[in-house]
């Protein structure tokens, strides 16, 4: 059922920007980069514990 899910979901995201407008497609996007850029920074940020503080506070 995981999987059916997944293939579903990716199916409607490739077929929605043929039904919305311009921006509505460019808001999406730029959603989908925000969540992406949130993520990598989750995952630099709060698992490994790099930051660029000079003094190395913790």
């Amino acid at each position: 059922w995981k999987i059916l899910g997944w293939t579903a979901a990716l199916i409607v995201l490739l077929i929605l920007p043929m039904f919305l407008g311009k921006y509505s497609v460019f808001l999406l996007s730029l959603l989908a980069i925000y969540a992406l850029v949130s993520l990598g920074l989750n995952l630099l940020m709060g698992y490994t514990g790099q930051d660029n503080r000079p003094d190395n506070r913790s």
